[in-house]
């Protein structure tokens, strides 16, 4: 057996025993990630903002080929209603007027960190300022018509109340 082969043999076999030490990782079920859970950075107790608990509850169904959105009756009643939010801010725009307020906190800059319903759209009355603390906005909370936008929830004339300092 020439070098070349001995050493990719070797190197063959050093993978082929991590992989099987690592077999079980693959195989185990992942469990969905739900409002609620733990994360990274978990977002502070705050009294009188809206639970993240209540956006969760939306239901996939199908209107003739597509699939859309139900909101659960906690949800509607939200609809044009002034409420207050705890959570991360992401920017969508350069200026500070347009952001996203997620659940969980951004951890790369090029991904969304959760699912729709953990995230809601900001139009902020006057900039806000970017920071990497939990904060506590105000605003007018609206179900977004149009499933393709990414999210579910749009917030407008959005102020800022507070930072809250996570545990």
């Amino acid at each position: 057996m020439s070098r070349r082969l001995a050493v990719l043999a070797f190197v063959f076999s050093l993978s082929a025993a991590a992989l099987a030490g690592k077999a079980e990782a693959f195989t185990e079920e992942r469990v969905p990630w739900q409002p609620g859970m733990d994360t990274l950075f978990p977002l502070p107790e705050v009294e009188g903002v809206v639970p993240w608990d209540v956006l969760g509850e939306v239901e996939m169904i199908f209107e003739g080929i597509d699939l859309v959105p139900t909101f659960g009756d906690s949800v509607k009643a939200l609809e044009g209603q002034d409420v207050r939010m705890v959570g991360f801010l992401m920017p969508l725009d350069s200026m500070g007027s347009r952001l996203l307020l997620s659940l969980i906190s951004p951890n790369c800059p090029f991904c969304l960190p959760g699912g729709p319903e953990t995230l809601v759209e900001l139009e902020a009355r006057k900039p806000i300022g970017m920071t990497t603390e939990a904060v506590v906005v105000a605003g007018r909370f609206d179900i977004v018509d149009d499933p393709r936008a990414g999210y579910y929830y749009r917030m407008t004339d959005v102020t800022l109340v507070e930072t809250a300092a996570t545990q």
